[in-house]
């Protein structure tokens, strides 16, 4: 018997691997102010508006993926902006509770440190009469982990329901988030918009 595996309807969840110099970047995170954010024992920078404009070279790599996961790969011929970055510092026994991000079309996440593990949630279930399989795989896991290490980037749906478990590092671990808004005209002949007055709503909370 033949059989052919035609993964319809994936979730565009993808992993970036980048040169980047984590220490430099680490060195102007740990220089950042911080504030408390959802969870235990984890902050985030009360930068939002010009954080990567401090981080040119990632910058640069983030707008590359970013420009590859909605054109390239979802085929969706779309200009964009990062309407917002920040960085996240979580202390041993922190963690993040589960959310999504809204008001944006894509998130991200940038990765300084080896051994990072965010958990990702299946955005619709279908729970085949709450049978219990007998292993759990992409077609039947409800939650998935993503590990990750130094200098990778994960992108994802903004509907994408995801946190972070308990860190038990020692030392204080650092991370950079950011949304992404498309902008120009969006929709076909019947239904259209223009994003443009929301991104410049976006764009003057940086001002």
């Amino acid at each position: 018997m033949k059989v052919e595996d035609l993964n319809l309807f994936a979730e565009p969840i993808l992993k970036y691997k980048f040169n980047l110099n984590c220490d430099e970047i680490l060195d102007t995170l740990k220089n950042l102010t911080y504030v408390p954010i959802e969870g235990k024992d984890c902050l985030r920078s009360s930068d939002c508006k010009s954080l990567l404009d401090k981080l040119p070279d990632l910058k640069k790599s983030v707008i590359q993926a970013c420009n590859d996961w909605l054109n390239d790969k979802m085929k969706l011929n779309v200009e964009f902006n990062i309407i917002e970055a920040w960085a996240t510092k979580t202390k041993t026994g922190g963690y993040s509770s589960m959310h999504k991000h809204s008001h944006c079309i894509l998130s991200g996440v940038f990765y300084l440190k080896d051994n990072n593990q965010i958990k990702i949630h299946k955005p619709y279930t279908s729970d085949f009469w709450n049978i219990e399989p007998k292993e759990y795989n992409k077609y039947n896991s409800l939650s998935y982990y993503i590990e990750s290490n130094k200098n990778e980037m994960i992108l994802f749906p903004n509907y994408i329901y995801h946190q972070i478990n308990k860190y038990h590092g020692q030392e204080d671990r650092y991370s950079i988030a950011f949304n992404i808004l498309p902008r120009g005209n969006l929709g076909g002949p019947t239904s259209r918009i223009t994003l443009w007055h929301i991104l410049q709503y976006f764009l003057r909370q940086r001002l």
